[in-house]
Parts: C-alpha cells; sequence; structure tokens
C-alpha cells in the first residue's frame, strides 16, 4: 500500500512523499557498536531482500 508520508529532508524541513508500508514479522539486528538498527524486509516471493541500516542518532552523511 502507498501512503503520502512526512519525509524529514533536513531538521527543519519535512516534506510529503509516497511511501510504501507493510506489516509482517521480519528480521531485526541491534549493532550496540556501531549505533545502528539493522532490518531485513523479503521483497516479492522472497527473491531479494530490502536490508535498511538505521544510525540511532540522526546525523549528517558526513559523520556517518
Amino acid at each position: 500500500m502507498v501512503d503520502k508520508r512526512a519525509f524529514l529532508v533536513t531538521r527543519s524541513l519535512t516534506i510529503g512523499v509516497p511511501m510504501m508500508h507493510r506489516t509482517g514479522l521480519y528480521d531485526f539486528h541491534e549493532d550496540k557498536e556501531n549505533r545502528v538498527f539493522v532490518l531485513n524486509m523479503p521483497l516479492g516471493q522472497k527473491q531479494a531482500s530490502l536490508i535498511l541500516i538505521m544510525p540511532y542518532y540522526l546525523e549528517s552523511l558526513e559523520r556517518l
């Protein structure tokens, strides 16, 4: 399903963009050493996956 949701461009600028969403149980890992969460979402008939790496804190790409 696709809905228009808020997307954070900068700390002070949010825009609405179409976003897909789904509910389910997914592989999840917390890497405390690197301060990130890792989420593995199978796509389609589980022939491919989307792996998301999400930092604990909002930081610029240069700092990451």
